[in-house]
């Protein structure tokens, strides 16, 4: 029923409405970097269970599972590969 709904709602491909379901269901969080598909996620779950790679890689390091330079090469390795995200210092990924 929740699929459905999400689907009906927001103009997603059937992965993203899945996720968002998904976590609906189970009170879980999403992490994409569709910038539709978090705004929906946002709207359907709440801004603090919506985000993307840079806002999971920063919490990733305030929580101190990985250094801030490690988090930085995780996203120009995402960058190198295609990802679509907005350009950030290494600053960004400091507690």
């Amino acid at each position: 029923m929740e699929f459905a709904e999400v689907l009906n709602l927001y103009d997603l491909g059937l992965g993203e409405t899945e996720c968002i379901a998904l976590a609906k269901q189970r009170g879980l969080s999403v992490c994409t970097d569709d910038k539709a598909a978090r705004k929906a996620a946002v709207q359907h779950l709440g801004e603090e269970r919506a985000f993307g790679s840079l806002r999971l890689l920063r919490t990733c390091v305030c929580q101190g599972l990985l250094a801030s330079q490690d988090a930085f090469l995780a996203y120009e390795m995402m960058k190198a590969r295609g990802a679509f995200l907005p350009e950030v210092p290494l600053s960004y990924f400091e507690r």
